[in-house]
């Protein structure tokens, strides 16, 4: 992707997928642990009207982790009223 401001349709593109509609971190991480060893996604992290954030969402070997590639550490959940998800695989 470019630099600058990514929009959740520019990662629907780029993927041919489509984001959920806004639900808990705890939903997704049991639909992640469900589909199984190597289950991932991108997540939209929504915090209303101000600037969201994306992250990544793998199940490896039955342990759901939240990824922030922008810091490479897990990432944080907080300040978001909702998450979308948007499987990759």
């Amino acid at each position: 992707m470019n630099g600058g401001i990514t929009k959740v349709v520019d990662l629907e593109k780029h993927f041919g997928r489509t984001f959920g509609s806004l639900t808990s971190a705890s939903r997704i991480q049991a639909q992640i642990l469900k589909a199984g060893d190597g289950a991932r996604g991108v997540i939209f992290g929504s915090r209303g009207s101000q600037t969201g954030h994306f992250f990544n969402v793998v199940n490896q070997k039955g342990t759901v982790r939240f990824l922030d590639g922008q810091t490479g550490k897990a990432a944080s959940l907080d300040g978001f009223k909702g998450f979308s998800l948007m499987r990759t695989n």
